[in-house]
């Protein structure tokens, strides 16, 4: 599989790190600034596995070791796309911020 970093151009899978989805919210801060316990494990250990479509965090390990967002397909394991990871976050906000102003 071959992944497309807008850093070093199109690479091999094996250069990336995958961490996760990109749609999974951090738990809020609990006491002494640490997230609950619960919270905590359900974050680390019970995420749903999408069939479709997803946003997942790649870290780029064997390369210029940025992150990125991959949009990729877990049915076809298509990749679609790739965002940085900050570019993610803000395009995602300002989604946001449009659909509140509606």
């Amino acid at each position: 599989m071959l992944i497309f970093c807008p850093h070093c151009g199109m690479r091999p899978s094996e250069e990336f790190t995958p961490k996760g989805l990109a749609e999974a919210p951090r738990p809020a801060l609990g006491g002494d600034d640490r997230p609950e316990d619960d919270a905590w494990q359900d974050y680390l250990h019970t995420r749903t596995n999408k069939a479709g479509q997803t946003n997942e965090y790649f870290h780029h390990s064997l390369g210029c070791r940025r992150w990125i967002v991959v949009h990729r397909n877990t049915l076809t394991h298509e990749v679609t796309g790739s965002t940085m990871a900050s570019e993610f976050w803000q395009n995602q906000q300002q989604a946001q911020d449009w659909e509140a102003g509606q």
